[in-house]
C-alpha cells in the first residue's frame, strides 16, 4: 500500500497528465499543486508518501508564474505538519525544507505561519547539519522569508532550544566549510538579516564577523557569494562606529 500515493503523485505530474496543456499554462499547473496538496494530506500516515509528494511540488518552480496561490498557501501548514510527525526523518526533512524554500518564493507562507517555519526550518538544519542539501534549502528558504519580513527576522535571532539562530549557523557552518553553495545559503541569510537595523545589532553581539570574514577570504571565485559578504561586512563595521566614536 505504501506505493500508492507515490503512483498518484506521479500520476499528477506525469506527461500524459499534462499533454494537452503547455508548461507554461497555469491552471493545469495550480489544479496539480491542488492535488499534491491534497495527496499529502490524505496520506499523512504514510511515510513514504511525503517526500515524493514535495518532490513534485516542486517541479511547480520555473514552469509558470502562479496566478492562483490558494492551492499551494494550504502546503505550509501540511508540511509544518508532516516535519513534525517525522522529527527524525532526514529525507522528510530535506524535501520539507525544499518544498517552505519554494512556497517562500512563491510568497505562499502568510505573517501567521512565519514564527511555525522559521522554527521548523532551524529545527531541521539542527537535527540534521550534515546534510548540506538540507541546509541549503532551508538557508535559502530563511533568507527569502526575512528578506520581505522583519518579523521572520527576529525568529531567526531569537533564541530557540538553548542558542539562537546565528549561532547555529556558525556551528552549521563549521561542518560545510568547503561548500560554496552552503556558503553562499549562509551569507545570503546574513546580509537579509544585516539589512534591518534590528536585527543588525545582533549580529554585531553574536561576534559573527570573523565567519564571515572567513567566507569572504575564501570563495573569491564566487562573486555573488562574494558581493553578499561585503554586504554583511559593510553593514557590520557601519553599526560599530557610532559606538566607537561615541566612547571617545
Amino acid at each position: 500500500m505504501a506505493s500508492t500515493p507515490h503512483t498518484l503523485t506521479d500520476h499528477v505530474w506525469s506527461p500524459a497528465c499534462a499533454s494537452t496543456q503547455g508548461p507554461t499554462c497555469v491552471p493545469w499547473l495550480a489544479e496539480r499543486a491542488e492535488a499534491l496538496v491534497g495527496i499529502v494530506k490524505q496520506h499523512d500516515g504514510v511515510l513514504d508518501a511525503q517526500p515524493c509528494a514535495c518532490s513534485q511540488l516542486l517541479r511547480a518552480r520555473g514552469q509558470a508564474v502562479i496566478a492562483n496561490k490558494a492551492p499551494l498557501e494550504k502546503a505550509p501548514a501540511l508540511i509544518a505538519e508532516v516535519l513534525a510527525t517525522y522529527p527524525t526523518d532526514a529525507e522528510m526533512a530535506e524535501a520539507g525544507c525544499a518544498v517552505l524554500w519554494l512556497l517562500s518564493l512563491l510568497g505562499c507562507i502568510g505573517e501567521q505561519q512565519l514564527e511555525e517555519v522559521v522554527v521548523l526550518l532551524l529545527q531541521s538544519i539542527r537535527a540534521c547539519q550534515d546534510r548540506a542539501l538540507l541546509v541549503n534549502n532551508a538557508c535559502r528558504g530563511l533568507a527569502s522569508l526575512v528578506k520581505v519580513s522583519e518579523l521572520a527576522a527576529l525568529h531567526v535571532v531569537m533564541p530557540e532550544e538553548g542558542s539562537s539562530g546565528l549561532t547555529l549557523i556558525q556551528e552549521t557552518y563549521q561542518l560545510h566549510q568547503d561548500d560554496p553553495e552552503v556558503a553562499e545559503s549562509i551569507c545570503m541569510l546574513l546580509a537579509h538579516l544585516a539589512s534591518s537595523k534590528e536585527i543588525l545589532s545582533e549580529l554585531v553581539s553574536s561576534g559573527i564577523q570573523p565567519l564571515v570574514e572567513e567566507i569572504h577570504g575564501r570563495f573569491t571565485s564566487s562573486l555573488e557569494l562574494v558581493s553578499y559578504a561585503q554586504s554583511v561586512l559593510q553593514k557590520l563595521e557601519e553599526a560599530s562606529r557610532p559606538s566607537s566614536e561615541g566612547g571617545q
